[in-house]
């Protein structure tokens, strides 16, 4: 049985944060854009749903979790190479937002770390360098 996830995310503008995921490397998704969300696809298996903040606590049924001060979930990216780790952090500082720690390896994993225009904390890495 073939599955697909999609993550929920809340964002404050959906066209605004679907332009970032795509300015470092992510493609949106055609036809699963509307008025309350737009989708960035991960990979073949793995979406990226931006939901407008509003829609996203209707449908959750809870208060959102405040990104800037509270960690909901960390999104951790894995690419091919450290020099794709660096390459896609680049874009992300292009695209507005901040890297919040510094480059680290830690058990045969390279790793930096970024907050997204919303404050999503993702971390991007390659194994095996």
């Amino acid at each position: 049985m073939s599955m697909k996830l999609y993550l929920n995310l809340p964002v404050t503008d959906a066209l605004k944060a679907r332009d970032f995921y795509v300015s470092i490397g992510f493609a949106s998704k055609e036809g699963f854009s509307n008025s309350i969300s737009e989708t960035v696809i991960i990979n073949d298996g793995t979406l990226l749903m931006l939901v407008k903040e509003e829609y996203f606590k209707e449908a959750a049924k809870r208060n959102i979790a405040d990104a800037e001060t509270t960690a909901e979930t960390v999104l951790a990216i894995e690419v091919e190479t450290r020099e794709a780790v660096d390459t896609m952090l680049d874009k992300v500082r292009e695209a507005g937002a901040k890297e919040i720690d510094e480059a680290f390896e830690h058990e045969g994993m390279y790793t930096r770390i970024f907050r997204d225009l919303d404050g999503h904390q993702c971390n991007i890495f390659a194994s095996g360098v």
